[in-house]
């Protein structure tokens, strides 16, 4: 029933989408297009932008309810935030990790947002705080050059990695790729609480490209479902953080997995 429903509003016209979600959210929030590719939800406490149209089918009971599946999805409760702890958030779309660390804990964090596409990109700095860094990059395990798909309906951006199929190379684009290392020691952080990552299937890349940074952080959070070319990536995770000194905290059924530091599991016990 659910696929169906997603079907028949991914069908609407925009204005359609809006006056329905508008009537279905019983006043809990109000939505509006802000600009191109761009809506405002606004509700009693807080505003968001949300990119595309579709998307705003998942907020389609509220932007607290959407929230809170994400709090859920990233085990964020299982993580003891403090007023100035690190968020590392790579494939950050329009910023929904953030900000809900934010309303539900109310604690202000630096975060670093890394998202690859131009559209959730564009978004994602709205709902940033003015102190937040924002940064429009591809994320793998080198500095290089490699092919990319801009999904312009779905906004699941991502590389073309070494399992798909050749032939489909001239329907991507040249993008230039980084590792995480490259992008974050140079900011000179002694500590990282949390990284989260969710890149469409380039989760392994994306660690063996971090290994300075994994030396630093104490839960990392990744998304494993099967978006490498309909292939999970959990086994070549587990392992890869495995060998950087962690041990799985908690999963689910969907494969996001949350990581915590061994030995930072050693000094809870102390």
């Amino acid at each position: 029933m659910i696929k169906i429903k997603l079907i028949i509003y991914n069908l609407l016209p925009e204005f359609i989408l809006i006056f329905l979600l508008n009537l279905k959210s019983d006043y809990l929030f109000k939505v509006k297009k802000f600009e191109n590719n761009c809506y405002i939800l606004k509700s009693d406490d807080l505003d968001l932008y949300i990119s595309r149209p579709k998307r705003l089918f998942k907020y389609k009971n509220g932007t607290k309810n959407r929230l809170n599946q994400i709090r859920k999805k990233y085990f964020l409760d299982e993580i003891n935030f403090m007023q100035g702890d690190i968020l590392i958030d790579c494939g950050s779309n329009i910023g929904e990790v953030p900000v809900a660390i934010r309303y539900f804990t109310y604690v202000n964090l630096h975060v670093v947002a890394i998202e690859p596409d131009p559209i959730e990109f564009s978004v994602l700095k709205r709902n940033l705080l003015i102190t937040d860094l924002a940064l429009n990059m591809f994320l793998s395990n080198k500095f290089s050059i490699a092919h990319a798909k801009f999904s312009n309906n779905s906004g699941d951006t991502q590389l073309l990695i070494n399992d798909h199929l050749t032939f489909f190379r001239k329907k991507y684009s040249l993008v230039r790729t980084y590792t995480l290392d490259q992008v974050i020691i140079p900011l000179k952080f002694k500590h990282i609480k949390l990284l989260k990552i969710e890149v469409e299937g380039l989760e392994p890349e994306v660690l063996i490209g971090a290994e300075a940074v994994l030396r630093i952080t104490d839960y990392v959070a990744v998304d494993t479902g099967p978006e490498r070319n309909g292939k999970f990536t959990f086994a070549e995770v587990k392992n890869i953080m495995s060998k950087n000194g962690f041990e799985i905290l908690s999963c689910n059924q969907n494969l996001s997995v949350l990581f915590r530091r061994i030995q930072l599991e050693k000094s809870f016990k102390k």
